[in-house]
């Protein structure tokens, strides 16, 4: 079963925190109507699992440098609130970012290494580790690659990998999403699901 992010913007205006997104209502009967942002209006969603381990600890990567958890924030926007609860107990990993922070962590992402491991074809691992001695490697012999396999031709690997090529663009999509909204203090607020 996969993991999606559900990650919302908001600005901060007179005293109070406001969402950015583009909400659209839904009804299906019931007690099951309200608001939601559709998929294609999300400010984020792909689904990489090395971005939610850094940005949540524990959410599909336990790095050591994965930041922790911070919680819904107290003064969240009501519309985030709401959608926070309508996936109670399903949501996990809740936790915000100032736009200034994801712009300090994308910078951080520059000069750092993630590891990573799994099992791939041994001549294709071999062109790897020549391509990353190189002084300007293209790494594009780092996919594909799975966690396990019992293909004969393929060997464990472990390597430690620039963080930017990783999550790189990812943080760069959610830092866009704040292109053109107004104000001067915004931030993201996101959990996880199953």
């Amino acid at each position: 079963m996969g993991c999606d992010i559900h990650a919302y913007r908001e600005k901060f205006v007179d005293g109070q925190w406001q969402s950015v997104d583009k909400w659209t209502a839904y009804n299906y009967g019931d007690d099951d109507k309200g608001q939601r942002v559709e998929w294609k209006d999300c400010a984020y969603t792909g689904r990489n699992y090395d971005l939610f381990g850094l940005l949540s600890k524990g959410v599909r990567r336990n790095f050591e440098f994965g930041l922790p958890p911070r919680g819904l924030p107290f003064d969240a926007s009501e519309q985030v609130l709401q959608e926070m609860d309508s996936w109670s107990p399903d949501g996990h990993g809740h936790s915000y970012l100032y736009l200034h922070e994801l712009k300090a962590l994308r910078q951080w992402a520059n000069s750092n290494e993630i590891p990573i491991q799994g099992m791939m074809d041994h001549e294709q691992l071999a062109r790897l580790r020549q391509e990353m001695a190189s002084p300007e490697p293209t790494f594009e012999n780092l996919y594909p690659y799975c966690g396990s396999t019992n293909n004969p031709r393929c060997v464990e690997f472990e390597l430690d990998l620039p963080m930017a090529l990783m999550v790189g663009k990812c943080l760069d999509e959610l830092i866009h999403s704040f292109d053109g909204i107004d104000g001067e203090n915004h931030r993201l607020v996101f959990f996880f699901d199953n």
